[in-house]
């Protein structure tokens, strides 16, 4: 029996010794194929963060478990980090990615960073002999490094970042375009402005409007002077004699619709309507906006906006109408507005829901003017009520300007790029106009970022959603705990001298218990990723 085993045991160790031998480990020819130092907003990793990261192919046969093996970014110690036994496989002739930073979100993310400004990253095997090392260079924001071929021997930057697969599809350039140059900051607007974005030859103008990043398209995009907004309004400003869309019933019972001279904003013309004392009901003095040509249904976007002030402060509630007086639904806009001396506008952005329409024939919002009990005067001037067109032409994605001019008259906020065949895409360029007729004293942070780093539910900062942790004085689990950086720009605009700082930074939700309080508290910080802008280089 003893003899027996010790031929078992010999026959054993042959084996192991007959696979293994003469470098013929098979983890001996994995590669490092792919390198992403400066994640701004590109790939996300597991642990919902814009982690650095490399990817590892396989050109072997058999699938390769990393677990136990070593990897840093050190080529004095080898054995920094040992992977986890969940780290992963990588296929035969397959890839995967290993993850770097946010360890403490997710424990098979490696506890160290790429570095931005360059290095080395060396993988080992299980008894911390090196397998391979790649050197990679200083890293552009938004590309990763790459072999032009999996396996082979050229790298080159790539827009076209391919995390867990080949890089075949991916589109290689060597220069990067420079930034599209704006002709004006972001600023605090009051009227209409143009402006124009350079457009070097040969390149390709790409913008957003909704705080995305533009990519190139190739499909038929609309025109840049055509809007996706229609005003329904007619004579919103007052400046006219038409009456149609602006409907008043005054106090006295008259319905005569009062555009008077010098009583508008900044001393134009304007609607003056008296409410009555002591009223029987809060509607007895009721100023409506008519669209006789549109009909508002449910699902229709909308954005509401007009200047309006009062005698003495008040309040005014709106609610939906057929025609002006025919009652549909108790509430429209944001509910009860209040009412100042001064001059205030007043503006919403919303969805026609299915009470405010009624049975499909909603044309109208009416104003109570009768919630005191008190006499008051008001005043309205800059009447707006737009649609939104739903026939293909959307403020989301890229769009392409053509000649590179612009006109602004609401808040805008848009991210333009450049791109041409041949070369990396530029960085991107934000500009915030922001309408308002408030005469602002101190300078104001305009904040502009894809929507979704904010509201989404899985990987939004300023939701509960649903994909958060406790903490911070909350049983439920909830998103905002979540440390979790976003990529954003900010604009620091001052009232008089216009746009003084402008950078693109990561955004966070920033205190303790005062997470659960909205607004939230946040915080910007500067990041390397972001071509190496790693401080606030403000005057």
């Amino acid at each position: 029996m003893v003899k027996r085993l010790s031929i078992l045991l010999a026959l054993f160790t042959q084996l192991v010794m007959t696979s293994y031998a003469a470098g013929d480990n098979p983890s001996n020819a994995l590669i490092i194929n792919e390198i992403m130092a400066s994640n701004a907003g590109v790939v996300m990793s597991p642990a919902t963060n814009f982690d650095s990261w490399i990817e590892i192919y396989n050109p072997g046969t058999q699938p390769l478990n990393l677990a136990g093996m070593y990897l840093s970014v050190d080529e004095g110690n080898l054995t920094a980090w040992k992977m986890p036994s969940n780290v992963g496989t990588v296929p035969a002739k397959g890839f995967l990615v290993v993850w770097m930073g946010s360890d403490d979100i997710k424990t098979n993310q490696a506890p160290f960073k790429l570095d931005c400004d360059g290095g080395t990253v060396c993988l080992s095997d299980q008894n911390g002999q090196l397998i391979t090392s790649v050197d990679f260079p200083e890293a552009l924001s938004r590309t990763s490094w790459a072999r032009t071929t999996d396996g082979g021997d050229e790298w080159n930057w790539t827009a076209d970042a391919t995390p867990g697969a080949t890089n075949a599809t991916s589109v290689f350039a060597s220069t990067r375009l420079d930034a599209p140059e704006v002709s004006v900051g972001s600023q605090l607007i009051n009227d209409p402005i143009t402006f124009s974005v350079t457009i070097p030859e040969g390149t390709t103008l790409m913008y957003t409007t909704d705080g995305s990043m533009p990519t190139e398209v190739t499909e038929a995009i609309p025109e840049d002077d055509v809007s996706p907004w229609i005003n329904w309004v007619k004579n919103g400003d007052c400046e006219g004699d038409d009456t149609s869309c602006l409907v008043c019933k005054n106090g006295d019972g008259t319905n005569t619709t009062n555009i008077i001279a010098g009583v508008g904003y900044q001393g134009s013309r304007g609607i003056r309507i008296q409410s009555k004392d002591n009223p029987d009901e809060v509607w007895d003095t009721q100023f409506f906006v008519y669209t006789p040509q549109h009909i508002w249904n449910e699902g229709d976007k909308y954005h509401f906006s007009m200047r309006v002030r009062a005698d003495r402060a008040d309040v005014i509630t709106p609610q939906t109408h057929r025609t002006p007086g025919s009652y549909i639904h108790w509430q429209m806009l944001d509910g009860s507005i209040n009412v100042t001396t001064e001059w205030k506008e007043f503006s919403y952005d919303g969805v026609i829901t299915a009470e405010q329409a009624g049975d499909g024939a909603m044309q109208t919002i009416a104003f109570h003017l009768n919630e005191s009990p008190q006499s008051n005067v008001f005043y309205f001037d800059d009447i707006v009520w737009e649609s939104y067109r739903d026939d293909g032409y959307s403020t989301s994605g890229a769009k392409q300007s053509v000649d590179g001019q612009f006109t602004v008259s609401r808040t805008t906020n848009y991210v333009f790029r450049l791109f041409k065949d041949g070369y990396l895409p530029s960085v991107p360029v934000t500009r915030s106009f922001i309408k308002t007729s408030n005469e602002y004293t101190i300078p104001v942070i305009s904040v502009v970022g894809d929507e979704r780093y904010f509201t989404d539910s899985m990987w939004g900062i300023d939701v509960k959603g649903e994909n958060g942790i406790t903490g911070n004085g909350s049983d439920d689990p909830v998103n905002w705990n979540q440390p979790w950086d976003r990529p954003v720009n900010f604009s620091y605009i001052s009232p008089t001298e216009g746009m003084l700082y402008n950078q693109d930074v990561n955004i966070s939700v920033s205190g303790g218990w005062t997470r659960t309080a909205s607004p939230r508290s946040m915080k910007l910080k500067s990041n390397k990723v972001f071509d190496g802008q790693n401080r606030f280089n403000y005057v």
